[in-house]
């Protein structure tokens, strides 16, 4: 439904976070095509590889193993950092089942509940009244 939820299940809880049209889509496999390569840098004790592409709201740095190219950790403008665990990533090259992406039960699509202004997740949504 091109909506993005975070979901909770430690609390049984999930709020939406945003939609394709304000910037929330699934990544192309392509959206680094045209970034530029920053060299490599240190992260704890471990080298990786280091790519900068701007996007809608500024800059997005993604680091990853230099050998096998696994996501290390994604830099959204400052503003939203996500560390990968490089020992959990699984190569899929089939397609997921769409239970994958099933939502739990205790996520109500009928009344919706949205993810805190405050977050990321808020900015994407109301990018007008950004600081």
């Amino acid at each position: 439904d091109n909506k993005r939820w975070l979901v909770f299940p430690q609390r049984s809880q999930c709020c939406f976070c945003c939609d394709s049209a304000h910037g929330c889509g699934i990544l192309k496999p392509d959206w680094l095509a045209d970034a530029e390569y920053k060299g490599q840098e240190k992260i704890v004790d471990t080298l990786y590889d280091k790519w900068s592409k701007d996007g809608s709201f500024g800059y997005n740095y993604l680091w990853v193993t230099t050998e096998e190219q696994i996501p290390r950790r994604l830099d959204e403008a400052g503003t939203h950092v996500t560390d990968y665990n490089v020992h959990s990533f699984h190569n899929q090259t089939i397609p997921f089942p769409n239970s994958t992406f099933a939502l739990p039960s205790y996520c109500n699509t009928e009344t919706i509940t949205n993810c805190p202004l405050t977050g990321i997740c808020g900015k994407l949504r109301n990018p007008t009244k950004q600081q």
